[in-house]
């Protein structure tokens, strides 16, 4: 939502950034969440590569 947002402002006010049109620049804001959505990947990333080398594989140890 906030990414549509700020192409919307800044499609309207082309070619002037929306700062200085006197608009509201959500671009920190977008940057933020981008930030924030990436961590969270890279941690749900991380969590599943650990959770998959957990997990115990039958079949495959000694004496099978």
């Amino acid at each position: 939502m906030l990414v549509g947002t700020h192409d919307v402002l800044k499609a309207w006010t082309f070619p002037v950034p929306p700062r200085e049109a006197g608009w509201f620049d959500a671009g920190p804001m977008v940057g933020a969440w981008f930030t924030v959505v990436s961590v969270l990947t890279w941690r749900a990333a991380l969590q599943r590569e650990t959770d998959v080398r957990l997990v115990p594989t039958e079949g495959h140890g000694k004496g099978d």
